[in-house]
This record gives C-alpha cells, sequence and structure tokens, in this order.
C-alpha cells in the first residue's frame, strides 16, 4: 500500500480490517511519521477532543501563511485569477476570514466512519490547532532541513 500516490484513507481503511477484527475500537489514532515536532500533548488533546465531542474525525491544522481570499491564485485561461469564488474583494490579509492549512500531526478517528464513509469532512469532524514550528509536514529535502532545524533549535 505504501506508494506516493496511496490515499491515506486506504492505507487506514486496509490497518482497521486487519487490526478491528471484532469492531471493538471506539478511535483510532494515526500519527503519520512526516510530522516529527508533534508533542504527545498534541495527541493527547485530539484525543480528548474526539472522545469529549464525540465526533468522527478530529485533525490538526496550523494557521495558514497564504490565504486564498487575500493571496492565493490559480492559472486559468492563461491569466491569473484569485482561487476564492467570493464575491468579496479583501485589499488587506488582516480583513480576509482566517484559514488553516491541515496538518499531519495527528488523526483521531472512529474506525466505522473510515469505514462507510469516502469524504473525511462529511461526517462530525473538529480539530486542534498546532503551532506552525511543531507542523512542518516533509515531503521534500527543504521541508527536512527545515524540520531538522527546527529540532535542533529546542
Amino acid at each position: 500500500m505504501a506508494s506516493d500516490n496511496t490515499p491515506e484513507i486506504e492505507v487506514w481503511r486496509h490497518a482497521i480490517k486487519f487490526i478491528n477484527k471484532n469492531n471493538d475500537l471506539d478511535y483510532i489514532v494515526s500519527v503519520p511519521t512526516t510530522s516529527p515536532l508533534r508533542l504527545v500533548s498534541d495527541i493527547n488533546k485530539c484525543v480528548s477532543k474526539a472522545i469529549k465531542e464525540n465526533l468522527d474525525i478530529v485533525f490538526t491544522a496550523s494557521r495558514a501563511s497564504r490565504n486564498p481570499y487575500f493571496n492565493m491564485v490559480q492559472i486559468k485561461n492563461g491569466k491569473l485569477e484569485r482561487i476564492s469564488s467570493s464575491n468579496k474583494i479583501f485589499f488587506r490579509r488582516q480583513d480576509a476570514p482566517i484559514c488553516y492549512d491541515l496538518t499531519t500531526v495527528c488523526y483521531v478517528f472512529k474506525p466505522k466512519f473510515i469505514l462507510k464513509n469516502k469524504n473525511l469532512f462529511s461526517g462530525k469532524t473538529g480539530f486542534i490547532e498546532i503551532p506552525k514550528h511543531r507542523a512542518v509536514d516533509i515531503d521534500d529535502k527543504i521541508d527536512y532541513e527545515i524540520a531538522k532545524f527546527l529540532s535542533l533549535k529546542k
């Protein structure tokens, strides 16, 4: 299952079928190796939130440095256009709605929810905000160097 184009949810489904044969697990915690700067307290907060609020899935997220309402664009028909389809145009970043980047710090989910749904956002969701310095997701060499630098900076 491990390849660059395998969706995370398919890996989770495979694991659920392997470890949850008796359907007796309330939640599963996934902590991808690509976010090595997480703290145990980040995981504990996710688990507590899932249980306390009876959520189907808890994500981790950090405040986005780019904002689709303000400074994110796409190329369409050879022209730049804003990604946001909002009719309101924001001239200052501070006036745009706050947006978040999903992180791979931690996921807590109900096995039954993952097995029954294709859209991770279709259920009762929640998130824990993670500071950007702990939310580095290692996808390439630059990310690795940043994570290495931050881990040595402790």
